[in-house]
């Protein structure tokens, strides 16, 4: 962390984390984005939307995915898929972002995660998850 970083309020750097880090939706895997709004960054594929929330009131930072499946839409919280994916422990994916600090390492949790999870959600078991997960956020 730089000397500007470091006198970056939590929401500012939500803002410079997520879309230096989430760039491989659009780099890599030809999603659009982003798409900035006051505490959101998206990403949008054919298939998906990434929505990366920052609540400042919560001082949380959370990532949703929502997916088409069959003639329903299912969004779901990144962490709720990791886990039930068998990934690890939800709390593997963070969430708190009371600091700078913490917004980079949530971001960063989520970030791994997410890279885990889409090609899940491309497989076999990707509509059962997002069944599994949907609206538990």
């Amino acid at each position: 962390m730089d000397g500007r970083d470091a006198a970056m309020g939590p929401a500012e750097r939500f803002n410079a984390e997520a879309i230096e880090q989430y760039k491989f939706l659009s780099e890599a895997l030809g999603f659009a984005g982003p798409d900035i709004s006051d505490g959101l960054i998206g990403y949008h594929s054919a298939g998906y939307s990434i929505l990366v929330i920052y609540d400042n009131y919560e001082k949380s930072a959370i990532t949703v995915v929502t997916r088409r499946v069959g003639d329903a839409t299912r969004r779901a919280e990144l962490s709720c898929l990791y886990a039930s994916a068998g990934l690890g422990p939800a709390q593997d994916v963070k969430g708190s972002a009371r600091t700078s600090r913490l917004v980079a390492a949530a971001i960063a949790t989520q970030v791994k995660a997410l890279k885990l999870v889409l090609p899940l959600l491309d497989g076999p078991t990707g509509n059962d998850l997002m069944n599994a997960c949907h609206a538990r956020y």
